[in-house]
């Protein structure tokens, strides 16, 4: 338990006095504060999730059949009461395994299921992903108690612009210890907003908030006259309303359910076909970088679903990563170009492959194959593109029949450099995984004390040298006006400081070192801000994992870098050290930090493997 009195609001930022303490998950003993200015109640900073939605965490959740059932029953009077009428655009947001979703698309609503953490049993082929559709009505029903930072989770549902936010959730009116909604044997409820913090929320995002009694509603346009009349009716006949939500059900069962049944087997006929598609693991065999990371996870995704059986994954000198429900081929490593086109002919012919899919620029020389492209960072840089390695490039991208990039920034430079069509290249975003998190004051102590961080630090993710341009931020930090205050942790890339950096670096307090894959979110998470100065990137992933720690984010308006971080980053002139040092003092203060913490939240959930591995999945089935 925390020995303050005392906590900062995780809603709206101000004070909040300890009022009692409960012991969560039957062993932590935890401290309960009260915000004098919102008036919620909430949890000192909730380190025990990992343990509160492990396996079996439903378990405490009895009531969430009949919790479905009555939603169900309830909301179609209050949908058409407000408008909204049946085949209407609907996200379920937190479904679980997506019952709701289900029940309501069987009575005609258009109504998609979100959920990262359970699958979605009864929901399967209506998830959203983030789609550019309208969205009518947004559903939140039993989620928003579960936010451990409300104030950029409520900001999520409202970036989907929805015409109405529809909230389930028990209000916090300085109830005691006994209060039934706090659940501490679940250990997931761990915010509970009063009255006035709805209302805050609502105006905050532009929104009116009306309390139904059952439902917390926000309307993008207040309702006046007949229609609030109305909604205080509807609010006072529950039976009656669950009643005629029963016979809305009797007369329009199964609505959707054949046609949607027909769009789910449609979806699903790309594998019944014989064809198979080898995957070249070769990026493993040259280096583990964050590519390998993509591949990995990529992998990993289509391992447990159908696509692994039309899935052959080339292993090099068994150096890739070994998933159980994917089939392997051994193969040589790659030595030269000539010969390894052969023996990849040759592989596909015996086993049957169709189509060749590369992580990194290896072809067959007849079999049909897709490029994927990282960036184009050889050519718009003014690299020596007559080495080896960009040859294999270049001719790996003329001879593919499908171009894939991870960005429209590196699918526009590619489609400049080689005069392909842009409606020829699929772009897939890179996504970002639930490791990636704000990291809890035990963790923070833990790396701290490890690596010896003994000072506030900025952060430099990766390699150092040449277009990663690392140099600008030693001499940006020399012109603050106290540098040895602060340290430079700088993880991944060499080992070593580099030359070129010898003089620009002197006198400052800085660290290099490696971590384990489980500690990189609490790197990210105890930074100042991540400094991340290159001149061009693909896609920038370390930008989104930063994002996903609650790490500010400093870096370059240069390559794909403004199209994945938006405006939720400082930007700086990339060769201008006065410019960044002026960014190194603004991400400290109060204000622009929690713009940039908050906004880097909200982006982050812009990006998922899933989503990713599901467009490339598409894309390489489909195409004809």
């Amino acid at each position: 338990m925390t020995s303050k009195m005392q906590a900062v609001c995780r809603l709206c930022s101000k004070s909040s006095q300890y009022v009692f303490s409960k012991e969560i998950l039957g062993q932590y003993n935890v401290g309960y504060f009260k915000c004098a200015y919102c008036k919620s109640l909430q949890t000192e900073y909730p380190y025990w999730l990992d343990e509160a939605y492990g396996v079996g965490a439903e378990k405490f959740d009895t009531g969430k059949a009949t919790r479905t059932l009555e939603n169900f029953f309830l909301l179609p009077s209050l949908l058409q009461l407000l408008g909204v009428p049946p085949k209407s655009i609907c996200v379920d947001w937190g479904a679980g395994g997506g019952l709701l979703t289900r029940l309501l698309r069987d009575v005609g609503y258009d109504v998609f299921s979100y959920d990262p953490h359970i699958a979605p049993e009864f929901s399967h082929g209506f998830l959203w992903k983030n789609q550019t559709n309208a969205v009518k009505a947004l559903l939140a029903f039993e989620v928003v108690e579960h936010f451990s930072i409300p104030s950029s989770e409520w900001a999520s549902f409202f970036s989907l612009s929805p015409e109405f936010l529809i909230v389930s959730t028990e209000i916090y009116q300085e109830q005691d210890d006994s209060w039934f909604y706090l659940a501490p044997e679940s250990g997931q409820h761990i915010f509970f907003y009063s009255e006035i913090a709805l209302a805050l929320i609502a105006s905050e995002h532009g929104y009116t908030a009306y309390n139904t009694g059952r439902y917390k509603l926000f309307c993008r346009n207040p309702l006046e006259g007949e229609a609030l009349t109305a909604l205080n009716d509807w609010s006072n006949r529950h039976e009656l309303n669950i009643e005629s939500g029963f016979k809305y059900w009797r007369s329009n069962q199964y609505f959707h359910a054949l046609s949607d049944q027909a769009q789910i087997k449609a979806s699903h006929q790309r594998w019944t076909h014989d064809e198979f598609v080898a995957i070249d693991m070769i990026f493993f065999q040259l280096n583990n970088s964050g590519i390998a990371r993509v591949w990995e996870t990529l992998l990993r995704i289509w391992s447990q679903t159908e696509i692994s059986k039309k899935l052959f994954v080339l292993d090099r000198g068994n150096t890739a990563p070994r998933l159980p429900g994917l089939r392997y081929l051994d193969i040589p490593s790659f030595t030269n170009a000539e010969d390894d086109e052969q023996m990849l002919e040759e592989v596909c012919q015996k086993h049957g492959i169709a189509l060749f899919l590369s992580t990194y620029y290896t072809r067959p020389s007849s079999t049909p194959s897709i490029a994927f492209i990282y960036d184009m960072i050889p050519e718009k840089l003014g690299f020596d593109l007559s080495s080896v390695a960009w040859k294999l490039k270049h001719d790996a991208i003329r001879q593919a029949k499908g171009h894939i990039c991870i960005s429209h920034n590196t699918a526009s430079d590619l489609s400049e450099y080689f005069s392909l069509s842009l409606d020829d290249i699929k772009v897939a975003h890179c996504g970002v995984d639930g490791n990636f998190r704000p990291a809890t004051f035990q963790e923070l102590e833990f790396i701290k004390s490890k690596y010896d961080i003994r000072k506030p630090y900025f952060l430099v993710v990766g390699e150092r040298g040449g277009y990663k341009n690392a140099g600008v931020v030693f001499s940006a930090l020399k012109l603050l006006p106290n540098p040895a205050e602060y340290q430079i942790v700088c993880i991944g890339g060499r080992r070593e400081l580099e030359e070129e950096f010898k003089e620009s670096a002197s006198g400052l307090d800085i660290l290099l070192f490696r971590v384990e894959n489980d500690e990189i979110h609490s790197i990210y998470s105890g930074a100042i801000a991540l400094v991340y100065p290159s001149l061009y990137e693909g896609f920038g992933l370390p930008v989104i994992e930063a994002f996903s720690c609650g790490c500010p984010v400093i870096t370059c308006r240069s390559g794909s870098i403004p199209e994945i971080a938006g405006e939720n980053v400082l930007y700086f002139e990339p060769t201008n050290a006065h410019d960044l040092a002026l960014g190194l003092e603004t991400v400290q203060e109060a204000a622009a930090r929690k713009k940039l913490v908050d906004g880097g939240l909200r982006r982050s959930r812009h990006f998922s493997w899933d989503k990713m591995a599901d467009s490339i999945a598409d894309y390489v089935f489909r195409k004809p």
